[in-house]
């Protein structure tokens, strides 16, 4: 027979463990599990030190009271137990309020009839007071509430571990250590429970759980110091499955699939209960690559488009699907596992990324066009063709503002070209104009003030840009298009860039014209100068001689007019100039060309015109000035002029030669007497 005189002693050294474990739990309080393994703790102390209080008390009132007092911790061990476990593997379905509640309807049932028993029996039908060396024991009689109570509480242990065993096997092998001891802790509590509810032993009346509990609690111990028990948590295999972002669908060697995680369901738009047990082919009819994946030899990544609503989705998906062999542990074919990721993020920063390359591409190739020409036609002919690389459109059109309208210079569609619209009166473009902004229309039919010209009705989607020069709209680039919602803030912030690049080079195309103009035209009198003047007769020279047609040029000096500064000042020779300038060029052709040569000498050159018509002219020029009376502000001024004549013929080799033959006529006019016209006749 055991000695029941060593209990006591036994009892306290557990219970000082488990005082000093629960200490140590208290502050330790927040890691995980702690609070649920803290209860389990207390329950087991409790039934220590009242179940040791039974058996040192000596009188059979006190020996009853402490075991009905215990006994709500001996109840309430099993339950703490299980519910520390499914903390401790993360089940957090069966830790919900109406869940824990249902785990003590059979304990408070076991209490109830425990505390009535002398009402009814059912518990112990009967007990008696048995002496045991110095200390009183009691011997009962067990009844079927007990055996309820007994059974249930026998199955949450079973239930603890069992649920251990498979976890063990769900988790890193590093976890097993933490697993073996609280099953060795466990299985040590059912055997001393079972040996004393069987009296199995004959000699043992004494309910020695307490020592199992006590060998079991050693048994927690080693694993929270030797094995990092509630320090470091296993998380279950099917936690990790259940937690990933990547889809996993997993199929059979027969392609039904048996098993689906949530991120899978999201993202092929499908629900666990209605596609575990159907073929793929049936579950996702949409996805007819994910049949040809699985046939495929190789596992490689691939790309899938899932489209709402056949996919269940509100939106167009993009993702990379790949496959991996499963295989049993005699590395036989078992099934394949499905990796589904989300793509569609990174397929739209992809194609942002893209977009942002084109559109650098295409504003240094804008850069590269404005340092190519300075001519605004080839320089609105290049951007117009770019503007399709930046963006989608059916139609681009380059609007500049003449006398109060927007005129399409250059389009996309050549029928658009000289089509005009009043500024003022066209709602986008007044806009534009007022809040030098782009203006976006998503959708035409949504804005009342879109006008539906036959040139516009078929458009439904609308962008604009102003082109902007020194604070004021000068033109508008507009896109087009018949589907609608293709344009967005973001393509009206790159179309606004464009146009800034429109607005430098229309201002440099300008500003070249400019200079251009001021490097041929003569400041003082509005004709072309000498240069000029060379550009246009060499080429008219050698149309003549390529053609074989007239031309003659006529050399002109104004008769004294040095005599005009003498008496009236510069300035009045300079109003003098400039007047008869305009008298030569009235009384010539378009087709004919007039320079200042040079002082207050001009020459003409006549195309298509002979010797005979280029002398009348020249008289008719002589007359008219000569009857011309100019007033300046310092006096009236009446000039003459002479003019000398001369006709292409086979000794001129060049323009030069032409014009120094004219001037030769000239030189003998002024001998002559001035104030007439004579013609160069040769050597």
């Amino acid at each position: 027979m055991l000695d029941y005189a060593l209990f006591p002693y036994i009892a306290a050294l557990t219970a000082l463990l488990l005082a000093a474990g629960m200490v140590w739990m208290a502050s330790a309080k927040q890691k995980p599990a702690t609070l649920r393994l803290l209860l389990l703790f207390a329950a087991v102390f409790g039934w220590i030190v009242f179940n040791t209080l039974e058996l040192v008390s000596l009188s059979e009132d006190w020996t009853l009271f402490w075991t009905r007092v215990s006994y709500p911790f001996i109840v309430a061990t099993p339950v703490f137990w299980i519910q520390f476990l499914l903390f401790y593997y993360n089940y957090p379905r069966m830790l919900r309020l109406p869940q824990c509640l249902a785990w003590w309807i059979i304990p408070i049932f076991g209490l109830a009839m425990m505390w009535s028993n002398e009402s009814h029996h059912l518990f112990w039908p009967s007990y008696t007071f048995v002496p045991v060396g110095r200390f009183l024991g009691l011997r009962v009689v067990h009844g079927p509430a007990f055996f309820i109570q007994w059974g249930y509480a026998y199955l949450l242990l079973i239930a603890g571990l069992v649920l251990i065993a498979r976890e063990s096997f769900r988790t890193a092998k590093m976890y097993r250590g933490q697993s073996r001891w609280l099953s060795v802790g466990g299985i040590t509590v059912l055997v001393f429970n079972s040996v004393y509810v069987s009296q199995v032993i004959p000699g043992w009346h004494k309910d020695y759980t307490p020592i199992g509990l006590a060998l079991g609690i050693l048994c927690f111990f080693i694993a929270l110091f030797r094995y990092q028990f509630l320090t470091v948590l296993p998380i279950r295999k099917q936690m990790l499955f259940d937690a990933l972002d990547d889809g996993i669908l997993v199929v059979d060697g027969e392609q039904k699939i048996i098993s689906v995680n949530p991120a899978a369901q999201q993202l092929f738009g499908i629900q666990e209960e209605q596609v575990i047990g159907q073929p793929i082919a049936t579950a996702l009819p949409y996805l007819p690559q994910l049949v040809e994946l699985i046939a495929a030899p190789q596992a490689e990544w691939r790309e899938m488009q899932v489209i709402g609503p056949a996919g269940g989705l509100e939106s167009v998906r993009s993702l990379l699907v790949k496959s991996r062999r499963i295989e049993n542990v005699f590395a036989n074919f078992w099934g394949l596992m499905l990796l589904a990721r989300d793509a569609t993020y990174e397929k739209h920063i992809e194609h942002e990324q893209q977009e942002e390359r084109q559109f650098a591409l295409a504003l240094s190739e804008i850069a590269a066009a404005l340092n190519s020409t300075r001519e605004l036609d080839s320089l609105l002919d290049m951007i117009l063709n770019i503007l399709p690389r930046i963006t989608n459109c059916d139609s681009a059109n380059i609007m500049l503002i003449e006398d109060g309208c927007g005129v399409v210079k250059r389009s996309l569609q050549s029928s658009q070209v000289g089509f005009a619209l009043p500024v003022a009166t066209t709602e986008n473009m007044r806009w534009m104009v007022e809040n030098r902004q782009p203006l976006v229309m998503p959708d035409t039919l949504d804005f009342p003030a879109w006008i539906f010209h036959p040139e516009t009705t078929w458009v439904r989607s609308y962008v604009g840009a102003p082109i902007v020069q020194q604070e004021q709209v000068i033109g508008f680039i507009n896109l087009d298009s018949p589907t609608p919602n293709l344009y967005n803030a973001r393509t009206a912030e790159r179309l606004m860039s464009v146009a800034n690049h429109v607005a430098i080079a229309i201002q440099n195309a300008r500003l070249f014209e400019q200079l251009q103009e001021l490097a041929v035209t003569d400041e003082l009198t509005g004709i072309d100068n000498r240069r000029g003047f060379f550009a246009l007769a060499n080429r008219e020279f050698e149309r003549a001689l390529r053609y074989q047609h007239p031309l003659t040029v006529l050399m002109m000096d104004i008769d004294h007019f040095k005599d005009v500064n003498d008496r009236l000042g510069h300035p009045a020779g300079d109003v003098v100039l400039r007047r008869i300038a305009q008298e030569c060029a009235q009384e010539i052709r378009k087709i004919d060309l007039l320079g200042r040569y040079g002082g207050e000498e001009f020459v003409f050159a006549l195309t298509e015109t002979t010797l005979e018509q280029a002398y009348q002219t020249a008289e008719r020029i002589r007359a008219r000035i000569e009857a011309l009376v100019t007033e300046t502000p310092a006096g009236t001024s009446q000039v003459t002029v002479s003019l000398g004549v001369a006709e292409l013929c086979p000794k001129c080799r060049s323009l030069q030669n032409l014009i120094d033959h004219a001037d030769q006529a000239l030189y003998e006019a002024k001998q002559a007497g001035r104030n007439r016209v004579e013609v160069y006749c040769g050597e």
